[in-house]
């Protein structure tokens, strides 16, 4: 008989000690659809990446770092990329920042 390894997400989620992962953000003009199905995990956007922000996540797919910088929007993990994972003609993320007029930083701003 062959043992059956145990999941533990599942036994968390069952126990009620679910630890959800936090949502990874992916590189600019890609969505988590197009690198799941398209993305070898070769990696050849990390290196391309001059910001340095761009590593590969625990499932071997690129995710975004702002710890370590910001996105230029240069372009160079898009045009290094030899998958289809990359689409400029959407945007280049699909969150956007807005802040707010209850925000203390806009409430203090005298532009």
């Amino acid at each position: 008989m062959k043992p059956t390894a145990i999941n533990p997400g599942r036994r968390n989620f069952l126990t009620g000690r679910r630890l959800s992962s936090p949502d990874r953000v992916r590189p600019p003009w890609t969505r988590a659809a197009s690198v799941d199905a398209a993305c070898s995990g070769c990696g050849a956007c990390v290196p391309a990446c001059p910001q340095h922000i761009i590593a590969l996540d625990e499932s071997g797919r690129p995710a975004l770092d702002f710890t370590a910088g910001e996105c230029s929007f240069c372009g160079a993990c898009a045009d290094t990329c030899p998958e289809p994972v990359f689409d400029r003609a959407i945007t280049a993320f699909e969150h956007v920042a807005v802040i707010g007029s209850s925000c203390f930083a806009a409430a203090q701003c005298t532009v």
